[in-house]
């Protein structure tokens, strides 16, 4: 009993829940680089597809944030100080949030994306890396 009591002061650890969110905030960022192709190819239709499933995605993250914040106990120990979990989930969940209101603004009007620009995302490291 004494063991149980104790053991009742410590929460669950808020970790698993956090990589969880992380892990879904990436798969919006994953879709980043799909859709800036599609804009500098003037492919409204995918940009529209693209942006649709960045916000479900963002709503995915969403409901884990909302999760996290509401089982994370207020009068437990904890190994790491309650505010800056939620700071850190904040973070995580302001990257998603962005992406997603960018995605907003794409859909609202096709934007024509001037040649000098469609040549340097051409010439991203990423793209580079992956010719070599």
């Amino acid at each position: 009993m004494l063991r149980e009591g104790i053991m009742g002061r410590f929460g669950r650890s808020p970790f698993g829940p956090t990589q969880n969110h992380m892990e879904l905030v990436l798969r919006c960022v994953e879709l980043l680089e799909p859709l800036s192709e599609a804009v500098c190819a003037g492919d409204q239709q995918r940009v529209e597809t693209l942006a649709a499933e960045i916000s479900d995605r963002e709503n995915d993250a969403d409901l884990t944030k909302h999760e996290i914040r509401n089982h994370l106990p207020k009068a437990r120990f904890l190994p790491i100080d309650r505010r800056d979990l939620l700071e850190i989930v904040h973070l995580q969940d302001s990257i998603a949030d962005s992406l997603e209101e960018t995605c907003h603004l794409l859909t609202l009007k096709p934007l024509t994306m001037p040649e000098a620009l469609r040549t340097r995302s051409d010439n991203s490291p990423r793209k580079s890396r992956a010719r070599a």
